[in-house]
């Protein structure tokens, strides 16, 4: 089924709503992602979404990771509040990791740091 539903990009405004495909990009994943969910048209911008998430995934221990969980924290909130355009991806990333987690404690960490995002 390729239903979609309809995401306004608040912090993109003059843009169409998106239409993404639940049953294809909004749940959980076991690897990093290699391009944004949202459709974002800058390179640099795509990248620093496809880091994100995986700085998403290791402070959700769905990745293996070293770095203390303040400083992963620190990463995801430094580069939302740096880049606007991330804003959005963001959210939705943790949408995607929390959603069909198989994990409890991951879920929430995921829960955590929404609380934490927003």
């Amino acid at each position: 089924d390729k239903k979609g539903i309809k995401i306004p990009l608040g912090t993109m405004r003059g843009k169409k709503p998106q239409v993404i495909h639940w049953n294809q990009r909004v749940f959980f994943e076991k690897e990093p992602v290699h391009d944004s969910l949202l459709d974002i048209a800058d390179e640099e911008m795509n990248q620093l979404a496809c880091e994100v998430f995986l700085t998403i995934m290791k402070y959700m221990e769905d990745y293996p990771c070293e770095t203390p969980p303040a400083e992963l924290v620190q990463d995801v909130v430094s580069k939302g509040i740096q880049h606007e355009a991330l804003r959005d991806e963001i959210y939705c990333q943790l949408i995607k990791q929390t959603k069909e987690n198989p994990r409890l404690e991951s879920k929430i960490k995921g829960w955590e740091l929404f609380v934490i995002v927003s």
